[in-house]
């Protein structure tokens, strides 16, 4: 914590338009070592740092239950009214998957997190141990789009993905503001396929 304050403190004085665009380093995504990590950041400052915003990865039912008994302690609730909460990723591998992730978790992490901006894991697949994408990535040379990414579209526009091939691909589904983004867009190739690294959970 002391070297995120010190971190902070420079952006501040150098760059203080970044206010209320820096996260805190989220925290992991399953199970309830992320929960146990985000408590002692608040318990260590973390909202001394005015406008930070609070980032978690949230892939488990387990870690979204934990994730909001911390979110919802009263003795953090004046703190962290101050701050907005991101989910800056969530995910599942796999077409069924993915729908009936975003059908069950996707509104909790609004009404349980406050979540106010919710990012999922990645656009495209990275390789076939990676398959989180929303799009088929390496093995599809159409990069054609799953399901869910589909019927987002369908929702947002009333219209289907396979007959507009230039949709954007970022997108806001009802309830969500904004939904589905690519989170490291920055490490992303010349077709904006991000290569640079394989999460490891």
């Amino acid at each position: 914590m002391t070297k995120l304050k010190a971190m902070y403190a420079y952006a501040m004085q150098n760059h203080p338009e970044l206010r209320g665009r820096i996260t805190s380093a989220p925290t992991f995504g399953s199970g309830t070592g992320g929960a146990k990590e985000l408590q002692t950041f608040f318990e260590n400052g973390l909202f001394d740092l005015d406008g930070i915003i609070v980032a978690i990865n949230v892939y488990t039912d387990t870690a979204l239950v934990n994730y909001a008994n911390v979110l919802n302690n009263p003795k953090f609730a004046q703190k962290l009214a101050r701050h907005e909460v991101w989910v800056t990723e969530c995910g599942q591998i796999g077409t069924t998957q993915q729908i009936a992730f975003m059908e069950s978790v996707f509104s909790r992490l609004r009404s349980m997190l406050h979540a106010r901006n919710i990012f999922w894991y990645s656009m495209y697949d990275a390789n076939d141990a990676n398959a989180y994408g929303l799009i088929y990535g390496i093995s599809d040379e159409n990069f054609t789009p799953r399901p869910l990414f589909a019927a987002l579209i369908d929702s947002t526009q009333g219209t289907s993905a396979a007959q507009t091939p230039n949709t954007p691909l970022i997108v806001n589904p009802p309830g969500i503001d904004p939904a589905i983004r690519h989170p490291h867009s920055d490490g992303a190739d010349e077709n904006g396929i991000d290569r640079s690294r394989r999460k490891e959970r």
